[in-house]
């Protein structure tokens, strides 16, 4: 038997070795990819499926996280609206009671002279009013009526509010009597100017608007018509017609310099303007 030349056998082992490199099957990766739809955006969640997904509550959440922040904005706001109305009310009852007292001290003033000792009876002052007729029979004059006005008035100082409002519109009766019992009499400006007084004390405005007004019209030259000067600026303020109030008050300035009424109303009307 002849042995095949060991070149031939080489050869193939060469062409059999290049036939199996040429036919051999490729290795199929069978790992699964992930491809997204056609047309879709491609994210890097649509591409990891262990990606956390969204949550519907979350948008839910941030919304009413928002309301209620929006919430306690208004609410603060509106305290501090609350908070400056309750400021300028309490500077307001202040000033009103600062004049409250003022007024009862110039009250108090007043009838501390009408309880000193008698003098001439002028008729342009509340001083010097003679003491109360001793015989009871004797019928009451305009000076009987005037005093007996004002006793009502001193009693009342000092009582409970109930009683001293009672007292005060007693008082106030009286004073009109006297005005329509003696029209063109010594005490009736006077009677004029407290009931001015005793209604302002009331806040009853209006009423003691018109009694300062008859006081400076029908009795210009008047020892009381400075102080009804300065009470007509005070009832026009509080009545809200401050332009009014200052035409008062100027006014007394200008024709009553060096009073005290004047210095009120300089003090006054500086407050106000």
């Amino acid at each position: 038997m002849n042995t095949p030349p060991v070149s031939f056998l080489a050869s193939c082992i060469l062409l059999v070795a290049a036939a199996g490199a040429d036919g051999a099957a490729p290795v199929e990766d069978r790992s699964e990819a992930v491809q997204p739809p056609e047309g879709a955006a491609t994210t890097f969640r649509d591409i990891d499926p262990r990606a956390p997904r969204p949550r519907v509550e979350d948008a839910e959440e941030r919304a009413g996280m928002a309301a209620l922040y929006y919430r306690i904005q208004t609410l603060e706001e509106e305290i501090r609206d609350l908070t400056g109305l309750v400021e300028e009310l309490t500077w307001r009852v202040d000033r009103l009671a600062k004049e409250q007292r003022e007024r009862y001290i110039e009250i108090d003033s007043r009838l501390t002279d009408l309880r000193a000792p008698p003098a001439p009876v002028s008729a342009e002052s509340d001083e010097g009013l003679a003491t109360p007729r001793a015989d009871p029979n004797e019928p009451m004059t305009e000076e009987d009526a005037y005093r007996a006005a004002f006793e009502l008035v001193t009693t009342a100082q000092g009582q409970p509010t109930t009683e001293q409002l009672a007292g005060y519109q007693l008082a106030i009766e009286r004073f009109h009597a006297l005005v329509a019992d003696y029209p063109g009499g010594r005490y009736t400006p006077n009677a004029l100017y407290w009931v001015g007084e005793l209604q302002l004390a009331l806040e009853e405005l209006e009423l003691a608007r018109q009694a300062f007004v008859q006081v400076i019209t029908l009795y210009p030259e008047h020892a009381k018509v400075p102080d009804a000067l300065y009470k007509l600026g005070v009832v026009y303020h509080r009545l809200g017609d401050t332009g009014t109030a200052l035409t008062y008050l100027d006014r007394l300035i200008a024709e009553f310099q060096g009073s005290a009424a004047s210095s009120l109303a300089e003090a006054y009307a500086a407050e106000i303007r």
